[in-house]
């Protein structure tokens, strides 16, 4: 049965002696490098999943505010829902927009 892979089984892990075996102090300086890596993925995780934590936190309250700004302007006026008449053309708009007719 696999044991759960986390810092404490690293660190408290033991390796029985055979011949031919192992040299022990290769293995123990491998186990160190593994526990410092693992060690490290597990604050950068943590990190990460703060960070996307603040991301989809800020990203609902920028939707609420936007919710409420649509809500806000759509009860404080009749008159902003509706569309607004264009501008008036003028003659150098009326040249680049009228083709090639001169």
């Amino acid at each position: 049965m696999a044991m759960p892979l986390n810092l404490k089984a690293v660190r408290n892990s033991r390796f029985k002696v055979v011949l031919p075996g192992y040299h022990m102090e290769e293995v123990d300086l491998f186990v160190k490098e593994v526990e410092e890596e693992l060690s490290r993925l597990l604050c950068e995780n943590d990190e990460l999943l703060s960070r996307l934590g603040n991301a989809i936190r800020a990203a609902a309250q920028a939707e609420a505010r936007r919710q409420a700004d649509r809500g806000t302007s759509e009860h404080s006026s009749p008159a902003a829902a509706l569309p607004q008449p264009a501008a008036p053309r003028t003659r150098a708009s009326q040249k680049r927009t009228s083709g090639p007719h001169r």
